[in-house]
């Protein structure tokens, strides 16, 4: 069975998760305790036939820096309330390597993600009828109702532009323009027209986009204020491997802090490598350039973000607050 969770709540996918996990044998009598509330975690549970407690956050989400955030959050969480144990739910599909990535560097012992809850629900008819049961009301529901004001053209335009523009040399200059394009309607007002300098390096056309900071948004002012960045310089990597140290590299030479421009957006179409964020990290340290890595599924949240009135600077401040949880010397 196929399943989505794009029509039910943050809460009834909590509650859904309750179900699926009573199902498999969790012991979830304490689910709705009022001490659990704001504590990093949504329920505690007892794995089946053991005596360990376990933290359990159920995130209805397909962003992966909220994801990053929530297992780092729960981690924290599991170590203050003593339990002996963690869990993730999430409603994303997660590869094998991040959900090995998520497991292992914030000590969760166990991850469900969309690919399990499919499986399960194949296991307990019970609870599939109760969920295709919830759905149906919904879509009964919606029909009484006026029509849900649709995407904005813009943002639909710039989403299929970017999954069908393919990836390699010959299509760079492409994938920078519509770069700069995504980022100017994402962050405008607040990202001024951005200034394009060109220059060729190693035989190879390069371009860095300069976009000047406007004052009145939360986000950028504090960015301005903190890192003492009038300007973010962005660079656009289309290739169609994970972003590398020397693409790092490459945009950190030009971030100047004595030129206010600290502040840096690499975007690529693939995750960073280990050796793109160690890179990070150095250039943090040795100048204090401060780097954000945005990829496809980042860019489209923007996008997302953007289409819905919600503030999309939250995916690169989810992203800021894992880099500093996460730096040592």
């Amino acid at each position: 069975m196929r399943i989505t969770f794009e029509l039910i709540s943050g809460q009834q996918f909590e509650r859904l998760c309750i179900l699926l996990l009573q199902a498999e044998g969790f012991d979830t009598t304490e689910w709705d305790l009022p001490s659990h509330q704001d504590r990093g975690f949504d329920l505690l549970a007892s794995p089946p036939a053991s005596s360990e407690l376990w933290a359990v956050e159920c995130l209805r989400t397909e962003n992966l820096s909220a994801l990053r955030r929530a297992a780092s959050d729960l981690n924290a969480a599991q170590r203050l309330s003593g339990t002996s144990g963690s869990m993730l739910i999430t409603s994303a599909a997660l590869s094998p390597k991040t959900k090995s990535e998520l497991t292992h560097l914030n000590a969760l012992s166990k991850i469900w993600d969309k690919n399990d809850l499919e499986t399960i629900f194949n296991r307990h008819p019970r609870v599939r009828h109760a969920y295709t049961s919830l759905l149906t009301s919904i879509e009964e529901i919606d029909l009484l109702l006026p029509p849900r004001p649709s995407r904005t053209a813009k943002g639909r335009e710039l989403k299929d532009r970017l999954s069908n523009l393919p990836t390699g040399k010959e299509h760079w200059k492409e994938y920078e323009n519509l770069g700069v394009e995504i980022l100017s309607w994402v962050f405008s007002p607040y990202l001024r027209t951005p200034r394009i300098q060109s220059w060729s390096e190693d035989e190879l056309d390069r371009r860095d986009a300069i976009f000047p900071i406007k004052k009145g948004n939360d986000f950028w002012d504090n960015i301005h204020a903190h890192h003492r960045a009038r300007m973010v310089v962005a660079e656009f990597k289309n290739s169609g491997d994970e972003l590398n140290q020397v693409d790092v590299e490459s945009l950190a030479q030009y971030l100047y802090p004595n030129a206010m421009r600290p502040f840096g957006l690499l975007c690529g179409r693939v995750a960073a490598s280990k050796s793109a964020r160690k890179a990070r990290r150095r250039t943090w340290q040795a100048s204090g350039g401060l780097i954000v890595l945005l990829f496809d599924d980042d860019l489209k949240e923007l996008i997302d973000r953007k289409d819905r009135n919600e503030d999309p600077t939250e995916v690169i401040d989810i992203q800021l607050d894992e880099f500093f949880l996460e730096l040592a010397p």
